[in-house]
């Protein structure tokens, strides 16, 4: 079912006519997170839920990502590895269902030869393609599977890190920072980030390094529609959003897919209980049939009884133990009605309520695809 929604909602959201209002799309690709991802073994990790567990390490940059200025950095540098495999989930390609990849070839500073590999995807694309990710790496990598190394970095273009993390949840993934008790040791994920922003010189300011750090606009990893519907209206962060016109449409965009996710879930939601609502007022209606047909044939039996106190005494023992068997199943049955009763009393409640829910999301959906 979640998959369904993923699919029904990213479809709807991150289609280029759903965004053609936006004028400066392009622009979203300043806002980048860039990642190093890890799946923890089963086995290894103690969620109660059923979904894998993903380690994640990320680094706020916000900018341009120029290919040429990435290019000479790496030239510039002493490489320990001959290929670099960078994934950009970007909106630029959000018509694209194909995945683009392009390679670049030049020497570093010691004329080590060494190769670029960049692989570009829309969302969709990328969660539809989870299970591949890993592989963008070089061959003597996936030989060598123990090898540590960095590929593949994933950068995510124009999207808040809380909705990345609720894109992967309903794709059957939780991702995280990694175990709490362990945060003071070097995870793999922080090494190989770190890595490849040494060696890319995408963190080359302690200012900039201490601003993405602290950063809450761009990477908490829950997207508040409050909060951001605040800055939207008001422009708290400093006016940011009212000076910066990327950020009113980062905004935009990151409520819509949030409160369309809300909307989904919600509707999800409502359609169970209905049909569990319709499901048991059948029940009902069956046990109340069963309770007056066993009335019926109480009411017979202590008939028959009366007859048989005057005429055969002998029949009233086996008269006895049947009402008493058609007395105890009316009772059972009476309690499985009142039990249904209060369930369908509950449902009705839980059904007003997200007709509510839904009605006012999607108020402020409408509100928020006016702005």
């Amino acid at each position: 079912m979640k998959n369904n929604i993923l699919n029904l909602e990213l479809n709807k959201i991150l289609s280029r006519e759903s965004l053609n209002s936006f004028n400066n799309i392009m622009d979203l690709e300043k806002i980048n997170i860039i990642s190093s991802l890890s799946i923890i073994e089963e086995g290894k990790h103690n969620s109660k839920k059923n979904n894998k567990q993903l380690v994640a390490s990320i680094k706020l940059h916000l900018g341009e990502l120029s290919i040429r200025d990435l290019m000479k950095n790496l030239e510039d540098g002493n490489l320990d590895l001959n290929e670099i495999h960078l994934i950009l989930v970007s909106w630029n390609h959000v018509t694209l269902d194909k995945i683009i990849t392009k390679e670049y070839s030049s020497l570093d500073i010691k004329n080590f030869r060494f190769k670029l590999v960049l692989t570009f995807m829309n969302y969709h694309t990328f969660f539809k393609n989870l299970n591949n990710i890993k592989n963008y790496k070089s061959d003597y990598e996936k030989k060598n599977k123990d090898l540590l190394n960095m590929n593949p970095i994933i950068i995510f273009q124009g999207l808040h890190w809380g909705n990345i993390v609720y894109l992967f949840e309903i794709n059957g993934l939780t991702i995280h920072g990694g175990s709490i008790s362990r945060r003071q040791k070097l995870s793999i994920t922080q090494f190989r980030l770190a890595k490849f922003l040494h060696i890319s010189h995408l963190a080359y300011n302690k200012q900039q390094f201490y601003d993405s750090y602290i950063d809450k606009i761009f990477t908490s990893p829950k997207y508040d529609v409050n909060y951001y519907n605040h800055l939207f209206n008001f422009g708290s962060y400093y006016d940011f959003s009212h000076i910066n016109p990327i950020i009113l449409e980062y905004f935009k965009i990151n409520n819509l897919i949030n409160l369309n996710s809300k909307l989904s879930d919600i509707k999800t939601k409502k359609d169970r209980d209905e049909l569990e609502l319709i499901e048991l007022k059948r029940r009902v209606v069956f046990i109340e049939q069963e309770v007056n047909k066993i009335e019926l044939n109480i009411k017979h039996k202590k008939s028959k009884l009366l007859d048989d106190v005057n005429k055969r005494i002998k029949h009233k023992a086996s008269i006895t133990g049947s009402l008493n068997l058609l007395n105890y199943r009316k009772k059972e049955l009476e309690l499985d009605r009142n039990k249904s009763n209060n369930i369908i009393s509950r449902l009705k409640s839980n059904i007003l309520n997200y007709s509510k829910d839904f009605s006012d999301f999607t108020t402020m959906r409408d509100k928020v695809e006016k702005k």
